[in-house]
């Protein structure tokens, strides 16, 4: 694998966790934090390659477009998942 890939999967999946310590309620959270966390990292990261928008690199990843994918998208992850806490069986009381 190359150098670019391990890096964008090891950040990619350092947000999701450390997003879920944050914010997130339930173990079974943990793996829904994770896949959005890396799939937010590499959606910024392709919007920056495709966009021609790279501020700050490190060896070919744009850092700061593909964090700011990842934050974005573990925003919603974090905004849908606490909406959707209160439905169930004691939310409907």
């Amino acid at each position: 694998m190359s150098p670019s890939v391990v890096l964008s999967l090891l950040l990619g999946s350092l947000y999701g966790l450390l997003c879920h310590a944050f914010v997130g309620r339930h173990w079974r959270q943990l793996p829904v934090y994770w896949l959005v966390g890396l799939l937010g990292f590499f959606a910024g990261y392709a919007a920056a390659v495709f966009g021609g928008i790279e501020l700050a690199r490190l060896g070919t990843v744009p850092l700061i477009e593909a964090t700011l994918g990842s934050v974005l998208a573990l925003g919603l992850a974090a905004r849908f998942g606490r909406r959707g806490a209160g439905t169930g069986a004691r939310g409907a009381r």
